[in-house]
């Protein structure tokens, strides 16, 4: 199980326009892509704006998969927001920023060991060459292989389960999240 983040007292604390119409508060997923929503329930979906298109166009789309959690950019559509009537939505100016802010939290409930590998070459290896090792005895997590920092490590570190015992973070994306090794 992931770490659950109760939505609406997040919002509180960080955003200026929070609309709570549903119930369905407990997030135990995040999304940044509507075509890889699994279930609705319990899932936020957050707008980033890609290089094509605006991220809060496939906000319908997470709706009609039953996602009813949403940070949005705070210029989005006013009639997109009166169609999620029964959501939870964050209006924000930076989608992004809450993002880093979310798994922020999620990272700092962890209570297990974190590993950190520093240098300037081969890092990914000795991660990989660890993680190989390690997880004959831990259950452990690591970044993915390839990552695009701003968006990968928020978006992955939500999946940090309260069965975790070992975790790997690389140190770019530990200054990035300002999180404390």
């Amino acid at each position: 199980m992931m770490q659950a983040i109760n939505f609406p007292l997040f919002a509180s604390k960080f955003a200026k326009h929070f609309t709570n119409n549903s119930d369905n508060i407990m997030l135990l997923n995040v999304v940044i892509d509507s075509r890889k929503i699994q279930s609705g329930n319990n899932t936020l979906f957050v707008a980033l704006d890609g290089s094509r298109y605006a991220g809060w166009e496939f906000a319908s789309d997470a709706y009609d998969k039953g996602v009813r959690n949403f940070i949005l950019p705070a210029n989005c559509p006013t009639s997109l927001i009166k169609s999620l009537e029964d959501s939870n939505v964050l209006l924000s100016t930076s989608p992004l920023k809450d993002l880093q802010q979310l798994a922020q939290l999620n990272r700092e409930n962890f209570k297990g060991p974190v590993i950190g590998i520093t240098g300037s070459n081969g890092k990914t290896i000795v991660k990989e060459w660890l993680a190989q090792i390690l997880s004959a005895k831990y259950n452990l997590w690591k970044n993915p292989k390839v990552t695009i920092a701003r968006l990968a490590s928020p978006s992955r570190h939500w999946e940090l389960a309260n069965n975790i015992k070992l975790l790997y973070l690389r140190p770019e994306f530990q200054l990035l999240m300002k999180w404390p090794l």
